[in-house]
């Protein structure tokens, strides 16, 4: 008769060859992933975000030359308003064009 002790060493056993196999099984379909394409390296969405960041970080420190005048101009809070808002729908719809690209 088996110990208590082989038994558990047993069941440890077969829990890992079956971890094994779910773990191979993963690396199986990261792999049928990455070869279809639907995968994107680390690197590359790390370069990809880092170059919208700085898009939109100088898009956003252009607002006040580009506005300024037409802001000096306005004689009504409502009127400077439209011109933030257009300025501002023009500058995302730029930055969306360009994440599109």
């Amino acid at each position: 008769m088996r110990s208590k002790a082989d038994r558990a060493a047993k069941l440890s056993a077969t829990e890992i060859r079956r971890q094994k196999e779910e773990t191979l099984l993963a690396i199986r379909k990261l792999e049928l992933a990455q070869k279809a394409g639907d995968l994107i390296p680390k690197g590359d969405v790390r370069e990809r975000w880092g170059r919208i960041v700085v898009a939109i970080k100088a898009g956003v420190l252009r607002l006040p030359d580009r506005c300024a005048p037409e802001l000096a101009a306005a004689t009504t809070a409502a009127e400077a308003r439209e011109i933030l808002r257009r300025e501002c729908e023009s500058l995302l719809k730029g930055l969306a064009e360009d994440v599109a690209a």
